[in-house]
């Protein structure tokens, strides 16, 4: 594979990416809601594509730098409660 993506008429590319991929997707939905965070499966249920997939898109995004991913662990909302 050469890593080149084909490109649909009349489609757009940004970085390599075409505006109708889900890399540019995801990419404008952080650009139109700058304070979101979304797991790999709020992506994988809003862009219709499994998790991994999501995964996948983000790992691409990261290497062209265009979006940053941190994995989080956090006390859920209930044992909060029970611990105060």
């Amino acid at each position: 594979m050469s890593g080149i993506r084909h490109v649909p008429a009349g489609s757009t590319r940004y970085r390599g990416f075409t505006s109708d991929s889900l890399e540019n997707r995801i990419r404008q939905f952080y650009l139109n809601n700058p304070g979101e965070e979304l797991t790999y499966l709020d992506m994988a249920l809003k862009f219709d594509c499994t998790a991994n997939s999501a995964r996948n898109a983000v790992s691409e995004l990261k290497k062209a730098g265009l979006l940053e991913a941190l994995h989080i662990v956090r006390m859920q909302s209930q044992q909060k409660a029970v611990a105060a």
